[in-house]
């Protein structure tokens, strides 16, 4: 009786493990919401037919056989029946529980890249010449420090403060209006150290003066500032200090992300790190989706489009630089200047293109030209298949490539285009969705939410339709002047073709009317 009552009761609790195992991976797909009704029905009953089979394995009445738990009785499953149902409820339940562990870091990769606000770090770093003498910022306690004067005021208060705590002791401060007199100050002797934030040495050295800046200085210190930034979509503005702040409007009730037509905005960022950081936009492609006709419009903006800046209250200023102030000064300035509502808007850097790529196993462009990207990566004319690194550097080449910045840009939508085919066609999302969403983990910011994403996720594993994917690129011509985020240095910059953007304009309404584009709309007609 005791080895009766042992037998059932082990046997019991395999098959309620088993059950329990079941229930919470069920929980946890359901709770994840990307899978189709119809999948999760399938799902839920094989799990219950699996559960019900080692159920009758394990208890229902069966011929007696020599050597079953019971002693007696004429109908006890047997032995062999018993070690099979419970080899296959221990299968079950490994099984499940791996599958729930990967449900769940789904979920929690989603949850970070999604929401309406995003912490971003602040480099403001501390810079004096090549040949200063401190090996610490201690060493500087009774240098003078200068800033920018009206310029991101409020995180360079901050780190005059950490420098203050850091040396022990009030540290001197001067201020310049410009940043070339800001650089001439550190380089004449006016001044021991600048305060500058990291981002804007990419900005001097793209000026003829100030080239070699890394040369002839370095990094003292450096304090990282993380800072939360809204990025969805802005109703009013109010520039305080270079943030952003922004009042979001109420979404309309009966609008849904995968059946009404949306623009969002794809900034790439210019830096390589497993971190998103503030810093300059390089890539600035409106993708503009009609969930109901499958069609995609990616729209370029070049990086030098000289613009209004909203943190500069309408100062013209180069596209890229607004990356400097948030993504969505950014997205305020396009708003501007397409006269167009930017509902999401998402950034990744440089590293999160390459790990996404190779997260999908590589993507087929099509070239116009053979070149070497980036005097590395040798680029076929024709269809050439890239992993990430050599796409990244086919996207980032502009002076090997015709056209320069606009043939950057052909490239960078080109990139785009092939990534979104690769993960609506065939199994590829299923195949690697945990790969896809962990290789962009921390690089990859939206404010798309995680139920709008498991929404459009549904819809694409529904219908697995293939989606029209057009590109257009507005152009300009080159000049050099004076932008907002460089005071009294010149630097290249591109005029706006208004022809040109009208008519992307004009591609926009027509995407949110319904309307099929072909390639031949993207020819501004004679």
């Amino acid at each position: 009786m005791k080895k009766l009552k042992l037998g059932t009761i082990l046997c019991g609790l395999i098959w309620a493990a088993q059950g329990i195992v079941e229930l919470l991976l069920g929980l946890a797909i359901r709770k994840l919401n990307m899978l189709p009704d119809r999948y999760f029905a399938i799902l839920a009953g094989v799990l219950m037919l699996l559960w019900g089979i080692v159920g009758a394995l394990l208890f229902l009445g069966g011929k007696k056989k020599r050597g079953s738990f019971e002693k007696g009785g004429k109908n006890g499953p047997g032995i062999f029946r018993r070690t099979v149902a419970c080899l296959l409820a221990i299968v079950m339940i490994v099984g499940c529980a791996f599958a729930r562990s990967v449900v769940t870091n789904v979920y929690s990769t989603v949850d970070g890249i999604t929401g309406a606000a995003e912490t971003v770090s602040v480099s403001m770093s501390v810079y004096v010449l090549a040949d200063d003498p401190a090996s610490s910022i201690a060493d500087a306690s009774s240098y003078v420090f200068a800033y920018l004067d009206g310029y991101e005021t409020g995180r360079t208060l901050k780190t005059i403060a950490m420098l203050s705590q850091e040396t022990g002791t009030e540290i001197e401060t001067i201020e310049f209006a410009t940043l070339a007199e800001l650089v001439e100050g550190l380089y004449q002797g006016q001044c021991n150290a600048i305060i500058l934030n990291s981002a804007y040495v990419t900005l001097l050295e793209e000026t003829e003066e100030y080239l070699d800046f890394s040369e002839k200085t370095r990094v003292l210190y450096t304090a990282m500032l993380e800072e939360e930034i809204i990025i969805a979509q802005p109703a009013a503005t109010d520039a305080i200090d270079g943030t952003q702040v922004t009042q979001q409007t109420e979404p309309e009730e009966e609008y849904s992300i995968s059946t009404s037509p949306f623009v969002l905005y794809i900034s790439g960022s210019d830096t390589r790190d497993y971190y998103l950081s503030t810093s300059r936009s390089d890539v600035n492609i409106l993708m503009v989706v009609n969930p109901e006709t499958k069609q995609v419009l990616l729209i370029n903006t070049p990086r030098d489009y000289y613009i209004s800046n909203p943190v500069g209250g309408g100062a013209k200023d180069k596209l890229t630089h607004c990356g400097i102030y948030g993504i969505s000064c950014s997205v305020q300035a396009l708003e501007g200047l397409y006269e167009v509502d930017i509902r999401y808007s998402a950034q990744i850097n440089f590293t999160g293109v390459e790990t996404l790529v190779d997260a999908i196993g590589g993507i087929d462009v099509y070239s116009d030209e053979g070149f070497y990207a980036l005097s590395t990566h040798w680029i076929d004319q024709g269809m050439n298949h890239l992993n990430g690194e050599e796409a990244l550097a086919f996207a980032r080449d502009r002076y090997h490539v015709s056209g320069g910045d606009n043939g950057r840009g052909r490239h960078q939508m080109a990139v785009i285009q092939a990534v979104i085919q690769k993960v609506t066609t065939g199994t590829t999302i299923i195949q690697n969705y945990t790969g896809i969403l962990e290789s962009i983990s921390g690089m990859f910011k939206t404010d798309i939410t995680s139920e709008e994403i498991g929404e459009l996720v549904k819809m694409q594993l529904e219908d697995m339709a293939s989606w029209s994917i057009q590109s257009y690129a507005v152009t300009g011509t080159g000049g050099s002047e004076i932008t907002y985020s460089m005071p009294g240095l010149y630097c290249y910059v591109m005029y706006p073709d208004q022809e040109a953007v009208d008519y992307a304009a004009h591609l926009i309404d027509r995407v949110f009317a319904g309307e099929n584009l072909t390639a031949q709309d993207m020819v501004i007609p004679n």
